[in-house]
């Protein structure tokens, strides 16, 4: 996965994502890009994000 030090702990991923999942990615438009990060969060790829 990579040196990740700088990344917020809430943006790392705290298991791979499937590479088919990476290969397409950066093709999508940001609004699919926002769902799938999304999607993946609840799937527990992600943290949950900290609520104020």
């Amino acid at each position: 996965m990579g040196d990740m030090e700088d990344v917020p702990a809430a943006f790392r991923p705290q298991k791979r994502i499937p590479e088919f999942v990476l290969e397409g990615f950066d093709k999508e438009p940001l609004e699919n890009q926002l769902k799938i990060l999304s999607t993946l969060r609840k799937q527990g790829f992600f943290p949950k994000l900290p609520t104020k």
